[in-house]
C-alpha cells in the first residue's frame, strides 16, 4: 500500500468545515474496536450519530450514510441538481449531498424514481462509490490487486470488479479472512467510518507533520461508589505528531490507581516512553509466571531492561503490577491482530529514594496501536506465601490467550471465526479473567483491576441490553444465518453476573441498573426464543443460545450449560433487586430441564451438549463446565424452595460418574 503520510491534525483541519456533535457526545463510541476511526469520522464532520448520543458503531452504513461522507469530504460545494427520485424528499438532511453524488456521477438511483437512501451498502458496493470519487478527485487509480487469494472473487458484480481490485490493492478493502473478501456482506458504521479514516489521507489537500502537539485533555469523574469509598476515573487524550495517546485511570481511596495506556500510531513511530513511575525504598523483587516451564520465577531489582511481560513489583512491601505494552492492529468484526515481535518492555533504574521504572513501547507502524494495563498501590497487595495466590494469578495471566486492550477483553480467536489469521484476537463480552476477580474478596489487586475492567466492558452495552459478539462465526452462519453482532446468552450471562457479584462483594450496587436492563433483555428474549415442553402449569421451556438483532436468522440450538447459566443469573437477580418476576422464568427454565431431562443422557454415560431445533439432543459436553453451572443451579433452586430438584439431582449424579470414571479433576464441589 502506498503511505500518505499525514498527521491527524492535517487530515481533521482540511475536512472540518461544519460544527457538528463531538465525539465526547456519542456514549457508545468506546470501547470499541473502531474507537478511533469513529472519534476521527465525527471529528471530522464526515459522519453523525443516528441521535443526540447514539452513534450506532455496529448498525449497518447506508448508501445515504456514504454519499453525505463524501460530500463533506469535498467540503460541502453547492449542487441544485433535480432530482427525480421520489424516495428523497425535499427536507432531507442527505438531499444536498445525493444531487452532488448523482450530478458528479459518484452514486446512481436503483431507476430514474427510486435511490434507496436507507438501503445498506455492501463492500463491493463502498468500492465503487470510493473508486469513483478517487476518480472525480483525478487521483492515481492504476493500482490493482488480481484478487486470486481470494475464493470468493469470482461472486464481485462485473461492474464492481475494476473497483473492488484497486481498493484491495491499497488496503482500504481487505479480506474478511485470509481467503474470502465478502463482497456481498454489508458495511457497518464503524467498517464504514474506519475505511473513511484511511481513505482521508489521500484525498488531504496539505500535509501538516511539523504541527506542535497540542496540550493533553483530561476530565475526571466518579466511576462508581465500593463499600470501601469512591472511585474515581480520569481519562487523558493528547495528539502527537506521529502518535494519538490515551490514558485511563481509575484512583480508590485505598491507595490503588490502575492505569491503561494507548498509543495509537498516526504516522510510523520510533520506540517511546508511554509512563514512567517510581517506588521508594532499598530493596526489591520482580515476580513473574512462566508459562513455559509452568512455575513461577523470581529475581532481585536491579538496573536494565526487561522483556515483554507481566511483572510484579515489589520495593520494601508496597506492590505493583505491570502488563508490559502489546502491540495490534485493529481488523473487521471488532478483530485484532497482535504482532509479537513488537512488544514494548520494562526499564529498571536504580534512583536516590528507589527505583524508576518506564513504560516502553516498541516502533510501531501507521496504523498499529500499543496498549500496557499498570497497576500502582502503596500497599502489599498479594501474599506470595498463600499457595492459592500463585495458582490465581497464574491463572490471570494478560500475555496468552486472554488480553486486555485500552477498548476492552479479548481472547485468542478460533479458526471458525472470520476474519482469522494466526495472531488475532476476538473481543469477549464474557471478560472472564475480570469476572473472576469480581469473587476475589480477600484481594486488593483483584478489586482494583477487575472493578476497572468490568466499570469499562459495561459501556459495550447496546440498545437492547446486551454486549454484541462483534466476530463472525463461520458454523453459526452456516448453521443459522447469524452474522456478526449477534447475542451469546452464555458470554452476556456470565458478564452480568459478574456485576451482580461485584455489587454483593464489593457494594458496587449502582451497576445493577445496566444488570436490570440485561435482565429485562433476557425475560424478553427467552419468551420469544425458546422450545416448550410440558402442558399447563408444568410448561417448561429451553431457551436457545444465539440470536441477531437483524431478524434474519433461524431458531438455535439450546445448550444445558447455556440455559442452567441463564436460569442461575435469574435467580440471583431476583434476590439481588427483590424482582420474583425473574425468579418465575428461572423456575420455567428449571422445569424444562425436568420436561427434557431424559434427551440429556448419552449412551455413553455423558450428557449431550444441546437440544437442537429438530427436537434431538447432541453434542460433545464440556468435560466439567455444564456440572458446575448445574451444581450452582441446584445450590440457588434449593435456597428459593428449600429443597433440591429430582431432575437436576439426577443429571449431577450422571455427569459426576462420567468424569470419575474419565479422570476429569477441576470440577466444583
Amino acid at each position: 500500500m502506498k503511505k500518505h503520510r499525514y498527521t491527524a491534525a492535517a487530515v481533521m483541519l482540511s475536512l472540518s468545515m461544519l460544527t457538528g456533535a463531538a465525539a465526547a457526545d456519542y456514549s457508545d463510541l468506546k470501547p470499541h474496536w473502531a474507537e478511533q476511526a469513529m472519534k476521527f469520522a465525527v471529528q471530522s464532520n464526515l459522519m453523525d450519530g443516528i441521535s443526540e448520543y447514539t452513534f450506532a458503531a455496529d448498525a449497518p452504513a447506508t448508501r445515504a450514510c456514504l454519499v453525505q461522507a463524501l460530500y463533506r469530504m469535498e467540503h460541502a460545494p453547492a449542487a441544485d441538481t433535480v432530482l427525480t427520485f421520489q424516495d428523497v424528499a425535499e427536507d432531507a438532511s442527505f438531499l444536498t449531498a445525493v444531487q452532488w453524488g448523482v450530478s458528479n456521477g459518484i452514486i446512481t438511483g436503483y431507476s430514474d424514481t427510486v435511490f434507496r437512501p436507507g438501503t445498506s451498502l455492501t463492500r463491493e458496493q463502498f468500492a465503487v462509490m470510493l473508486y469513483r470519487f478517487a476518480e472525480y478527485k483525478k487521483l492515481d487509480v492504476a493500482a490493482q490487486s488480481a484478487l486470486s487469494g481470494y475464493t470468493d472473487a469470482s461472486s464481485i458484480h462485473p461492474y464492481a470488479q475494476t473497483a473492488m481490485q484497486w481498493a484491495n490493492a491499497e488496503e482500504l478493502i481487505t479480506g474478511t479472512t485470509a481467503t474470502t473478501l465478502s463482497p456481498q456482506r454489508t458495511v457497518s458504521r464503524a467498517q464504514l467510518a474506519t475505511i473513511l479514516q484511511r481513505f482521508a489521507p489521500m484525498v488531504s489537500y496539505q500535509q501538516r507533520e511539523t504541527d506542535a502537539p497540542k496540550p493533553p485533555q483530561t476530565h475526571s469523574y466518579t466511576a462508581f461508589t465500593t463499600k470501601l469509598g469512591d472511585v474515581t476515573r480520569s481519562e487523558t487524550e493528547q495528539d502527537l505528531t506521529e502518535v494519538h495517546r490515551a490514558t485511563r485511570r481509575y484512583t480508590d481511596g485505598q491507595g490503588c490507581a490502575v492505569e491503561m495506556g494507548h498509543s495509537a500510531a498516526v504516522l510510523d513511530a520510533p520506540a517511546h516512553t508511554a509512563a514512567q513511575f517510581e517506588m521508594k525504598g532499598t530493596s526489591g523483587t520482580v515476580r513473574w509466571y512462566d508459562t513455559a516451564a509452568s512455575s513461577w520465577k523470581q529475581q532481585p531489582l536491579t538496573a536494565g531492561t526487561l522483556p515483554s511481560g507481566m511483572y510484579f513489583l515489589r520495593v520494601d512491601g508496597v506492590d505493583s503490577i505491570l502488563v508490559t505494552p502489546m502491540t495490534y492492529a485493529a481488523r473487521d468484526n471488532g478483530m485484532i491482530e497482535y504482532f509479537p515481535g513488537k512488544n514494548g518492555s520494562l526499564k529498571i533504574e536504580r534512583t536516590a529514594s528507589g527505583f524508576r521504572f518506564s513504560v516502553q513501547v516498541a516502533a510501531l507502524t501507521q496504523g498499529t496501536y500499543s496498549d500496557y494495563l499498570l497497576l500502582t498501590s502503596q500497599q502489599t497487595l498479594i501474599d506470595w506465601s498463600d499457595p492459592s495466590m500463585l495458582s490465581r494469578w497464574a491463572n490471570y495471566s494478560l500475555i496468552g490467550t486472554n488480553r486486555w486492550c485500552y477498548n476492552g477483553y479479548y481472547y485468542t480467536a478460533p479458526s471458525t471465526y472470520y476474519p482469522f489469521d494466526e495472531n488475532y484476537f476476538y473481543s469477549l463480552p464474557a471478560a472472564h479473567i475480570a469476572g473472576k476477580m469480581a469473587n476475589d474478596t480477600d484481594q486488593p489487586a483483584s478489586r482494583a483491576i477487575g472493578l476497572a475492567m468490568i466499570d469499562l466492558m459495561r459501556e459495550q452495552q447496546n440498545e437492547y441490553g446486551f454486549i454484541p459478539s462483534q466476530a463472525g462465526s463461520t458454523w453459526l452462519k452456516t448453521d443459522y444465518g447469524i452474522e456478526p453482532g449477534y447475542y451469546d446468552t452464555r458470554f452476556n450471562t456470565d458478564f452480568w453476573l459478574a456485576n451482580i457479584n461485584a455489587a454483593e462483594n464489593f457494594g458496587v450496587t449502582g451497576w445493577l441498573d445496566k444488570t436490570r436492563k440485561y435482565a429485562d433483555f433476557l425475560v424478553s428474549f427467552a419468551e420469544q426464543h425458546h422450545f416448550t415442553f410440558g402442558p399447563g402449569d408444568d410448561e417448561g421451556w429451553l431457551v436457545q443460545d444465539y440470536w441477531h438483532p437483524n431478524g434474519e436468522s433461524s431458531p438455535t440450538h439450546a445448550s444445558l450449560n447455556h440455559h442452567a447459566a441463564e436460569a442461575e443469573f435469574l435467580y440471583r437477580m431476583a434476590d439481588a433487586v427483590d424482582e420474583d418476576s425473574y425468579a418465575v422464568l428461572a423456575d420455567r427454565m428449571v422445569r424444562g430441564i425436568e420436561q427434557s431431562e431424559l434427551l440429556w443422557y448419552k449412551p455413553d454415560g455423558d450428557l449431550n451438549y444441546s437440544y437442537k431445533p429438530d427436537g434431538t439432543c447432541s453434542g460433545q459436553d464440556y468435560p466439567y463446565l455444564t456440572y458446575n453451572d448445574l451444581l450452582e443451579l441446584q445450590r440457588l433452586y434449593a435456597a428459593r424452595h428449600g429443597q433440591e430438584n429430582p431432575a437436576i439431582a439426577r443429571l449431577l449424579q450422571v455427569k459426576l460418574t462420567w468424569m470419575n470414571k474419565n479422570g476429569v479433576t477441576g470440577y466444583n464441589k
